[in-house]
C-alpha cells in the first residue's frame, strides 16, 4: 500500500507518495498540474525520454496503466489523507 503525505513549504505545497523517488514524486506534481511531458521535461532539464522513463516506472509502482488512472489515485490518496491523520 502507498501513501502519500502532504507537507507545507514557504514555496508551495507537495506531497510525497510513499515507494517513489523524489524525482518521481517531482513528476506526478507537474502531471496533476496538467503539464505534457515536453513541458516537464524542459522545467526538470531532462529529456523527454527520461520523463517518459520515469512515468513508465510510476505506473508500474502504482499499479495504473495511464495518466487518467494516475490522476484518481492521486485524487483517492489525497482525500484520504485527512481520515488516516486524524485533519
Amino acid at each position: 500500500v502507498y501513501d502519500i503525505k502532504q507537507m507545507e513549504t514557504a514555496e508551495e505545497r507537495v506531497f510525497c507518495i510513499e515507494g517513489l523517488t523524489p524525482r518521481e514524486n517531482e513528476i506526478v506534481m507537474h502531471i496533476c498540474e496538467g503539464k505534457n511531458n515536453k513541458e516537464i521535461a524542459e522545467l526538470l532539464f531532462i529529456s523527454q525520454n527520461t520523463v517518459r522513463n520515469h512515468i513508465y516506472n510510476i505506473y508500474r509502482k502504482l499499479e495504473v496503466k495511464n495518466k487518467v488512472e494516475l490522476l484518481n489515485k492521486v485524487k483517492w490518496y489525497l482525500c484520504t489523507i485527512p481520515a488516516i491523520y486524524g485533519k
